[in-house]
């Protein structure tokens, strides 16, 4: 239930993005981009995906209104709902700085507190607060960061270095096997995911470019690319750059992303359904 409404509103919000950026012809495109997304059945899963989109696209929202301060209260429960959180801690510092037009050397404290852009502390400090938490309950703040050992995430690595990975596991030592095309599948998300990065740059708002950007580094320097096919759900600014990326192409462009997009949805959910970890 949590699921499903999360996303109902998660679409409602982004209309109304799209309504402020002049770009309300896009949401039926945008909207079947999302919903025929190779992951998109997560929305609809007991997972939080749809509770992180619809808070983290509130962020951007409120931030994109002015109104600094629901915009670092639904940062801060992004931040406590997934821990790419964090980066919108960034994306609203940026959309600031945009919309007032501020110049980096006149950025001080006086303007943080005028414009009550002081609480987007709210988004680190509810990270920490979350390990204090950690550390009353399980005698230990790194349970956290020890926790991901088990999916080999628990140490920063340099994002070339995952790539030289993948490049062995794909090229060098194929097997064939099931666990060899889910690493086909994540390899082709990441680069889906570089290639809008560089398409997107300036033709997208350079706020939503900066959180776009950060939202895909940050998982990537864990060591592995496991999971990023399903981190592209909690971004509003790739949909939006796949979509005016689409909007420009013909018939075949559009037919053709749709076609491969559902064979990766296929792919991907009949996997889930039957148990096997997709992302």
């Amino acid at each position: 239930i949590i699921s499903n409404l999360s996303f109902i509103a998660s679409l409602f919000i982004i209309n109304k993005l799209l309504i402020i950026d002049k770009n309300k012809k896009l949401f039926n495109l945008l909207f079947l981009i999302i919903i025929f997304f190779p992951t998109s059945f997560y929305y609809g899963a007991v997972y939080n995906d749809s509770l992180f989109f619809l808070l983290a696209t509130l962020t951007i929202y409120f931030s994109r209104k002015k109104m600094w301060i629901l915009a670092s209260i639904f940062g801060a429960l992004s931040t406590l709902t997934r821990l790419n959180g964090l980066a919108l801690f960034i994306f609203i510092v940026a959309e600031y700085i945009i919309t007032y037009k501020i110049k980096l050397t006149n950025f001080n404290l006086r303007s943080l507190i005028k414009n009550n852009l002081w609480f987007i502390f709210l988004i680190p400090l509810s990270f920490i607060g979350y390990l204090f938490y950690i550390n009353t309950v399980l005698d230990s703040w790194k349970s956290l960061f020890s926790s991901m050992k088990i999916w080999g995430q628990d140490k920063l690595t340099f994002p070339l270095i995952v790539f030289w990975r993948y490049f062995k596991i794909i090229f060098l030592y194929p097997t064939f096997q099931l666990n060899y095309w889910v690493a086909v599948f994540e390899l082709l998300m990441v680069i889906f995911y570089i290639f809008l990065l560089f398409y997107s740059f300036k033709k997208i708002r350079l706020s939503y470019w900066i959180l776009f950007a950060l939202s895909i580094l940050i998982p990537s320097l864990t060591g592995t690319f496991q999971g990023m096919p399903r981190y592209g759900l909690h971004l509003f600014p790739m949909y939006l750059s796949i979509s005016l990326l689409l909007n420009k192409s013909s018939f075949f462009g559009k037919f053709l992303y749709f076609a491969f997009s559902i064979i990766l949805l296929i792919f991907a959910l009949t996997l889930f359904t039957r148990g096997y970890f997709v992302a």
